[in-house]
């Protein structure tokens, strides 16, 4: 036994197959977590519960009964690209975050890209024969390079056997075998039924944990700074409905601590990037949709339940998704103030789109959709540089702009795509 710095640790995830069971025979299936130094904080819990029964004397006291355990964990993961190009035969990937975006939200979309065929439009892509198939839900991803070099990023409206009509053109028309990408796409369902297993490692041996039967409880919350001066993050929180100490686990979780590998990870600072807004309904592309904000923010409101039992573990049999009675996701930005017309959208409630996308390339992108918002209480205010500037809030409701489709993926008010 030593005592050794706590920043020397490790983290991995895993899929349960059953509820809060003791998955450490598995240990080898587990993924590591690139979770940024400093940021995790985890609490083991455990009820020490009184009795309660008389004393025979003033000074006396109770010896404690013990109850369930939980646990929380929270932590800071950089939101981060695969590294992997979804391009013409080849699949985009789950990384680590992919992972942790699954289980929270729900929903994944894994998708293959393909290159352009003859007489595409900038709203409807044709796509090589058979491939249309990789674009088959709405709300999945289409990347372009455009003239200039960059990967624009548009979202699926609907799919017609290889035609690919877009919820918002490109700039150009992609000519016949230009690449066109896709992209993992993370998506909130109704009803997210996946629990996790992290093992939580330091360096000594009698500092391992193993948490069991996790879900977002707390949810996520996502910060992007526009200046380049952070990396994008994400922030996670989440409770377990169980956790094993190194000793009472039905296989070893103990021995030297091994160097973590972090897969499909490819961090991007993000400063390069563009944030769109236009009306629901009108695809046509012009450049007055991209807005130059200082500051910009998605908010997800995604939480859990427990749904309780005697027969659960600790009594959590399962974590449900609960309501947010305001909205599925909100957001805000910063623009410089140059017109009333955000005080207009406000007035006419028009339903409108709003993207922001980090990376200029496909496999270094990361793109955050909120397909239907309302904005609301545009305010003046000074810019962070002390400019003419205007604070727009907004709520997201589900996608209204997905024709006849009812799927999770395409309803859903926030999506982020990892391409």
């Amino acid at each position: 036994m030593s005592v050794e710095v706590q920043a020397v640790q490790a983290v991995r995830a895993f899929v349960e197959s059953a509820f809060g069971a003791d998955s450490s025979a598995s240990i080898g299936s587990f993924t590591y977590l690139p979770i940024i130094e400093g940021s995790v904080n985890v609490t083991l819990t455990r009820d020490e519960l009184d009795p309660s029964e008389l004393v025979q004397h003033i000074d006396d006291g109770r010896k404690r009964v013990l109850g369930k355990r939980a646990a929380a964990v929270s932590f800071q993961l950089n939101l981060s690209p695969t590294g992997t190009a979804a391009a013409n035969g080849i699949t985009s990937i789950t990384s680590g975050l992919g992972m942790i975006l699954k289980a929270i939200m729900g929903g994944e979309q894994l998708g293959e890209g393909s290159i352009a065929a003859a007489a595409s439009t900038a709203i409807v892509i044709n796509v090589s024969t058979g491939d249309g198939a990789q674009w088959a839900l709405a709300g999945q991803i289409m990347g372009w390079t455009n003239a200039s070099g960059v990967v624009e990023w548009r979202e699926v409206e609907s799919r017609s056997t290889d035609a690919i009509t877009l919820k918002r053109g490109f700039s150009g028309i992609p000519a016949t075998s230009n690449p066109l990408y896709n992209a993992a796409t993370y998506y909130m369902t109704a009803s997210p039924a996946t629990s996790l297993a992290f093992l939580i490692e330091g360096l000594e041996s009698d500092d391992r944990w193993l948490l069991t039967g996790g879900q977002g409880v707390g949810g996520v919350t996502i910060a992007v700074d526009l200046t380049g001066g952070a990396i994008p993050k994400v922030t996670v929180n989440m409770t377990f409905a169980r956790w094993y100490a190194s000793n009472e686990t039905g296989s070893s979780i103990t021995g030297t601590l091994s160097a973590a590998t972090y897969a499909a990870y490819s961090p991007i600072v993000g400063e390069a990037g563009n944030f769109e807004v236009w009306t629901v309904g009108a695809p046509t592309f012009s450049t007055t949709q991209s807005i130059h904000v200082s500051t910009l923010a998605f908010e997800p409101h995604i939480a859990f339940v427990a749904y309780t039992s005697p027969s659960g573990v600790n009594t959590v049999k399962r974590w449900i998704k609960s309501r947010n009675t305001d909205s599925p996701v909100s957001g805000q930005f910063v623009v410089p103030y140059e017109t009333t017309a955000w005080f207009a959208a406000r007035n006419s409630r028009s339903d409108l789109a709003a993207t922001y996308v980090a990376g200029v390339a496909a496999g270094s992108a990361v793109v955050l959709s909120s397909p239907t918002i309302q904005v609301l209480n545009p305010q003046r205010a000074a810019d962070a540089s002390g400019l003419a500037a205007q604070v727009v809030m907004w709520k997201g409701r589900r996608d209204t702009d997905v024709g006849a489709s009812t799927s999770d993926i395409a309803k859903s008010p926030f999506r982020i795509h990892l391409g």
